[in-house]
């Protein structure tokens, strides 16, 4: 119970700072770029990008011998633990993302940046062992839409900074302003989870400080 409530108050507390944080002057700070190019004075700094990407590397996992024309693929391995009325239960083994290579004008985004785009894409199939693999991937349609990356310009590369929490890529055109308003809604919704995990620890808490006072109270009569 008391490992319950430490790991339900550090959910809490990590929500809670990732609701908290302040993008104003982080998005003020950072250079709106009209065309995705790279420039010598923007070295090191924070650059936001807006373009269509194109893949330079498909992904390969060699593992199963799958291929995807995607940059980003996760890859989930599930084992069968039984049926119910709702269905057969799964429990996770195994969880990897595999990233390839994409470029955006002349920026070759970071496999932190890629795996931010989105997988919306997947597939499913069995072994013959009662487990599965459930593939998620950016479906190669995507190289056709607009995105709008925010990241450090890093020689011909754009990276994730540490410093932007709540995501780096996001589909369609966004300017300064709207990428602040979107963070200020995913903030929102952190600091209402943060809340909600921080009741669970009150809880959880009280019902330890119960438990043990009942323990002790035994003890002593």
């Amino acid at each position: 119970m008391i490992f319950f409530f430490i790991t339900i108050s550090i959910m809490s507390f990590t929500c809670y700072k990732l609701g908290t944080v302040d993008y104003g002057d982080l998005l003020n700070s950072s250079v709106m770029l009209t065309t995705p190019e790279v420039l010598p004075e923007n070295e090191g700094k924070l650059v936001i990008i807006k373009g269509r990407y194109k893949l330079t590397k498909a992904v390969h996992d060699k593992d199963y011998n799958e291929n995807f024309p995607s940059p980003s693929v996760s890859r989930e391995i599930e084992k069968s633990v039984g049926s119910t009325r709702g269905g057969e239960e799964w429990m996770r083994e195994s969880y990897t993302v595999f990233t390839g290579g994409a470029k955006m004008g002349n920026f070759v985004l970071s496999s932190g940046i890629i795996e931010n785009i989105p997988r919306d894409s997947s597939r499913v199939f069995r072994l013959g062992n009662g487990k599965r693999i459930t593939y998620h991937y950016t479906p190669g349609s995507y190289q056709s839409l607009y995105f709008t990356i925010i990241g450090t310009q890093k020689g011909h590369s754009i990276v994730s900074d540490k410093r932007i929490k709540l995501g780096s890529v996001f589909q369609g055109k966004y300017n300064k302003r709207q990428i602040l308003d979107k963070s200020l809604e995913e903030g929102k919704s952190y600091r209402t989870l943060a809340a909600a995990f921080f009741a669970c620890s009150l809880i959880i808490g009280a019902a330890s400080w119960l438990f043990f006072a009942a323990q002790i109270k035994k003890i002593y009569t």
